[in-house]
């Protein structure tokens, strides 16, 4: 059938010598019209060895398309379907967003899926702060430089975490087929505060939940993570009268036996050290990319050692105990609260309900007062408290709260922290509440320490 164009009439055929002269004078111009035709190749080509479509050179004509230009709003849209099909568990979607030739990237990805796909998630999205866009290159038609994205994950576990939890990524981009997809994430090494890699970016992972708690363990602690669960459940209920009710209560738990990544999580650098347990905060951000002023480290992480804390003289549920008062101080947090303080408090929180026999510290101190140069009892500095004399420091900073104990009363010591955790400069606060100057607190403090010693 032949095409026209719309709202002309074909006219009527015309017989005689006139048809005839006009039949032999269209044959006449149809003639170099298909020649010259022939000579300019189709807009798309066939190639013999894929039959993939291939492009046009630059400067033909035909019916050539100008290149696709991409835009933050590209990136923007893949972004959202990346995390809509990791929050609807989704995995074709999921990968459609990847360049799923590279197979180190799909392996990582696919961990990554099938650790959140174990969690109910409130919120994840990523909110975009930086880009390089991928751009065509004039040279080669139909192919795309190399592009980046900077932008921080949002991520809230529903019942567990008080506010979304951000951390920072730069995420390698490509046009592949047409196409803006991902070819890399890792972490982003600005800001600080990212405390990258994070557990569930960086390791298989399988998770319990509990009451009060998610608990995320490595394989070689997987069948412990329910004891640990039920040991995290022991620590909330028996911490409850020294936790505030402001303070969360509610907490992620790294568990694993692997010492390279408890060393490596959150940027611990706890290699080679005894440390068995740790927490750490990370920071919340705004709609705009921004950490919002007083919330750089409000969403807490708690990671255990396993075998190490299963192995503790202290007790596995007090190393729970101490790490989570950390956790749930944490989001009340004044950056001038000294370690001491803060450090003294979740060590007399796991013990609270015992004696300070039980309680099995004052070990350095003991072995410090008993040797040749004695012990010399003071409120240790920030500046070394974690440093060669850590063992010491602990053993100082909860003494000084057991004997605060012994002379105020529980309450006013929970009171006494809460205080000082908020509003920072502990000692200020004690000599505020207590009418006591910190020279005589600590001069009556060594006195009382001196006596447990002996």
């Amino acid at each position: 059938m032949g095409w026209r164009p719309a709202g002309r009439a074909p006219r009527r055929r015309r017989t005689g010598w006139l048809a005839l002269l006009l039949a032999v004078l269209a044959t006449l111009l149809l003639v170099p019209v298909a020649v010259a035709h022939s000579r300019h190749p189709t807009s798309r080509a066939i190639a013999s060895d894929t039959g993939a479509g291939v492009p046009p050179a630059a400067g033909q004509g035909g019916g050539q398309q100008p290149a696709r230009e991409f835009g933050t709003s590209d990136v923007n849209d893949l972004l959202d379907r990346y995390s809509g099909a990791l929050r609807n568990r989704s995995w074709s979607a999921f990968a459609e967003q990847l360049n799923t030739r590279d197979k180190t990237l799909v392996a990582a990805q696919r961990r990554l899926f099938d650790n959140l796909r174990q969690l109910d998630l409130a919120t994840l999205r990523y909110i975009v702060t930086d880009t390089e866009m991928p751009e065509p290159k004039l040279d080669h038609p139909g192919a795309y430089t190399a592009g980046w994205a900077q932008a921080w994950r949002q991520m809230q576990i529903r019942g567990i975490d008080p506010y979304p939890a951000a951390q920072f990524f730069r995420i390698q981009l490509a046009v592949i087929a047409g196409k803006l997809v991902i070819t890399k994430v890792q972490p982003a090494t600005t800001p600080a505060s990212t405390r990258q890699p994070s557990p569930w970016d960086a390791a298989t992972l399988k998770v319990v939940h509990s009451a009060h708690v998610v608990v995320a363990g490595t394989p070689d602690v997987a069948g412990r993570l329910g004891q640990v669960a039920a040991a995290a459940e022991q620590a909330i209920a028996d911490a409850g009268p020294c936790w505030p009710a402001t303070w969360q209560h509610t907490f992620t738990i790294f568990a694993t036996g692997d010492r390279k990544s408890f060393a490596t999580w959150f940027r611990s650098q706890f290699t080679n050290t005894e440390f068995i347990g740790f927490e750490i905060g990370l920071p919340v951000v705004d709609d705009a990319g921004e950490i919002i002023p007083g919330k750089e480290d409000d969403v807490p992480q708690v990671v255990i050692d396993v075998p190490g804390a299963l192995k503790a003289p202290l007790g596995f549920r007090q190393l729970l105990e101490h790490e989570m008062t950390h956790a749930a101080s944490g989001a009340e947090r004044n950056a001038a609260t000294e370690t001491w303080a803060i450090e003294g408090y979740a060590d007399f929180v796991a013990f609270h309900n015992g004696t300070l026999r039980q309680a099995n510290r004052g070990g350095m101190a003991y072995r410090t007062y008993h040797s040749a140069g004695g012990l010399t009892v003071k409120l240790p500095a920030n500046s070394d408290f974690y440093g060669k004399t850590a063992a010491l420091n602990y053993d100082l900073a909860f003494l000084a709260m057991w004997y605060m104990r012994e002379k105020y009363g529980q309450g006013a010591v929970v009171n006494w922290f809460a205080q000082a955790n908020k509003q920072g400069n502990a000692a200020a606060v004690l000599q505020q509440r207590f009418r006591v100057t910190t020279q005589a607190f600590v001069a009556d403090w060594a006195k009382w320490t001196f006596r447990q010693l002996q």
